[in-house]
């Protein structure tokens, strides 16, 4: 395993946002229910 510098974190850190930062985000609503359609489908 490789040590990683504050400057590496810093740098992967920024790449991360940047790439974060072009998906497009859904509603709330949108998305809450996706959530309670997954765990209705969900056998316990």
């Amino acid at each position: 395993m490789k040590t990683m510098t504050a400057g590496n974190l810093k740098n992967k850190t920024g790449e991360a946002m940047k790439a974060v930062s072009k998906v497009p985000l859904r509603s709330l609503e949108e998305s809450w229910k996706d959530i309670m359609d997954t765990i209705r489908q969900t056998k316990i």
